[in-house]
Formats: C-alpha cells, sequence, structure tokens
C-alpha cells in the first residue's frame, strides 16, 4: 500500500516518527526532554523551552473528546460508502491541552458527544496505511444512558 504522503522516519520531517509509530499500531507523540512538555502536532524545538531535544515516546491512547465535527460529503471516491462520519480533536490524559486530530469511528456519528471518553485504535486506509482513529470507551453507552435518565 502506498504511503506517499507519509514522510519516512528520519527524514527530516518531525512528524516522520509519529507516523512509523502508527504504522506498527503505537500512539507516539514528541516529548520535550528539556522540560517534559508533550508536543502535537510535531515541532523542530519545543514551543515552551526552546529545546531541541525531542523524543517520541508512547502514551496511553486514551482520551476525551474536545471537539469534533460530522463529514457528510466524500472527499475521494473511494471513501463515498464511509459518510457520514466525525473527525475531531482528541485531548490525550497525558497533559491538558494535548490534542491529535483524528476520525471516531465504532458509534454512530449522531451519538458522539464533546467530553465523551475515548481511546486510540488504528484504522488501515486506502493509499494511507494505518492511521490512528479513536473509538467510544467500554462502558460509555451506559453512561451515556444513565445520563439520559438523570436529564429525563
Amino acid at each position: 500500500m502506498s504511503r506517499d504522503w507519509q514522510p519516512a522516519a528520519g527524514s527530516g520531517d518531525p512528524a516522520g516518527p509519529y507516523w512509523a509509530a502508527a504504522a506498527q499500531r503505537r500512539l507516539e507523540i514528541q516529548r520535550c526532554s528539556g522540560c517534559a512538555a508533550w508536543i502535537h502536532f510535531p515541532e523542530d524545538a519545543c514551543p515552551r523551552c526552546g529545546c531541541a531535544d525531542l523524543r517520541f515516546e508512547a502514551v496511553s491512547g486514551r482520551g476525551v473528546i474536545d471537539t469534533y465535527t460530522v463529514i457528510h460529503r466524500a472527499f475521494a471516491p473511494e471513501a463515498a460508502g464511509e459518510v457520514p462520519y466525525a473527525a475531531g480533536f482528541i485531548e490525550l490524559e497525558e497533559q491538558a491541552g494535548l490534542r491529535v486530530f483524528a476520525d471516531v469511528v465504532g458509534a454512530d456519528p449522531g451519538a458522539i458527544r464533546i467530553g465523551m471518553p475515548v481511546e486510540v485504535t488504528f484504522t488501515e486506509r486506502h493509499q494511507w496505511g494505518l492511521v490512528p482513529s479513536f473509538r467510544p470507551r467500554t462502558g460509555w453507552a451506559d453512561l451515556d444512558s444513565k445520563c439520559d435518565e438523570v436529564m429525563g
């Protein structure tokens, strides 16, 4: 499968290791060795302290939906059967404000909510290979129905 749009690890593109980890079904985020801040989208230097010693480290893959949108139009012919779908920013539990952009799978787009607990999974995308996606964490449906009961 062609991954021409994804830079190879070591290619000089800061995102190369992110995509290399995704191809191995791992979510790794850049971290500063100077101040320990997590950084995403990948950078050449830490935006907090300026340190250039940045490494990719595994993260839990757990977080909550910070914001999202539902897409109703397929932007590529091979994706015509996948609409509607949801995509948005997921705030990871490792650090306040640490967000990754991804699609949300495993839930009806109409059931997705801001604050929904999610976990990483990896989805094979035509011509892209494996990409990080997020799905509702186990128990979310039960929590959602309990909220509906309380809210009446």
